[in-house]
């Protein structure tokens, strides 16, 4: 367990480029359509936080992330417009129903693994899909509009730049709770079950319980997600979530690097950069990107973390021997000169 420890401490501490990455680009970018992409890309971050408790750390499956987007963006969406509950109320309110959500599936994870699992959780989100295409008080397939702004304790975000940076400080404060999370005693457990189910059993560890938090958080921080996508886009409709949307927030922390926090929040930005640059339709993008997974998966199989980590290792190992003393020369016996013994004292 002091080895999950360890990589927790790690995440923590890289994690700390992040908000430094976020104000280099708020400044690099020249437009407000860069600004709300940059937006885009914490906002996904989040919810591939949220996906990397359940893949990455617990070893699950779990193709259903954004049903839990949905279902925080709903929440808030009509709480806010049509029951005039305020933004945060909706939040809270949004996060009790996803962690409910992701109970739920944790119960189905406890009997169901690998790819029927993945298809058990894919087809949650086609069923919040489904729901949300029925016509009736959530819109139907044309959504919910007019949705008011991010409001923190009646300050209201009206600008894409103080969306930006409210957006990335929930970025960073969700990486900092999952590293804490994955730093305590339960986030070791969580990764002792991802490495050998049946001997963190033998251990006294409670799986059931550790499959369930998992799943409950991936949740909260999907519907976290989904809450500030609604109050920063002001209109919502069912094609922001449909299972292809947890598909991309499956590739994020792929090629991000499976387990790696920091790694969550980079593929994310490469995922929404790569979507936004491609030209044609949203095909397009995704060919680019099965190309992407396909290079990484043959040449950095850990994704742009493990990339990272391997340049950080060697860097390591050259400072190391460059920090060496000189080795003595060593002469050939052939190459030594004896002198004669005066031993003349001696008799």
């Amino acid at each position: 367990m002091t080895r999950a420890r360890a990589l927790a401490e790690r995440d923590l501490l890289r994690g700390a480029l992040v908000p430094v990455g976020t104000i280099i680009f708020f400044l690099w970018s020249s437009n407000q359509y860069q600004i709300t992409v940059g937006s885009t890309v914490g906002i996904d971050a989040i919810a591939a936080l949220g996906l990397t408790l359940v893949v990455g750390r617990a070893g699950q499956l779990a193709l259903g992330q954004a049903g839990f987007m949905a279902v925080g963006a709903y929440v808030v969406a009509y709480g806010t417009t049509k029951l005039s509950i305020p933004f945060l109320l909706a939040v809270l309110i949004g996060i009790a129903i996803s962690a409910g959500f992701g109970i739920i599936v944790g119960y189905i994870a406890l009997r169901l693994r690998g790819n029927y699992l993945g298809m058990a959780t894919l087809a949650f989100g086609a069923i919040i899909d489904g729901l949300l295409q029925i016509n009736g008080a959530l819109g139907g397939a044309g959504g919910l509009y007019g949705i008011p702004p991010i409001d923190l304790f009646g300050a209201r975000i009206t600008s894409p730049s103080a969306d930006y940076f409210v957006i990335w400080a929930g970025v960073v404060i969700v990486l900092i709770l999952c590293g804490l999370y994955l730093r305590s005693r339960a986030g070791q457990e969580l990764q002792a079950m991802r490495d050998d189910e049946l001997a963190a059993r033998t251990l006294g560890i409670n799986v059931t319980a550790r499959k369930l938090q998992a799943f409950a958080l991936s949740a909260v921080f999907g519907s976290v997600a989904g809450a500030l996508l609604a109050a920063s886009t002001s209109t919502i409709d069912p094609t922001l979530f449909q299972p292809l949307i947890s598909f991309q927030l499956f590739l994020m922390i792929v090629i991000g690097g499976l387990g790696s926090l920091p790694g969550a929040a980079a593929g994310a930005g490469i995922v929404v950069w790569l979507v936004q640059l491609t030209p044609g339709t949203g095909d397009a993008a995704y060919v680019a990107l099965g190309f992407v997974v396909i290079i990484l998966m043959t040449f950095a199989p850990n994704g742009i973390a493990g990339v990272c980590e391997r340049a950080l290792k060697r860097g390591g190992r050259r400072r190391r021997v460059d920090q060496q003393p000189p080795r003595p020369d060593i002469v050939a016996p052939g190459d030594l000169t004896s002198k004669p013994i005066e031993s003349g004292a001696a008799r």
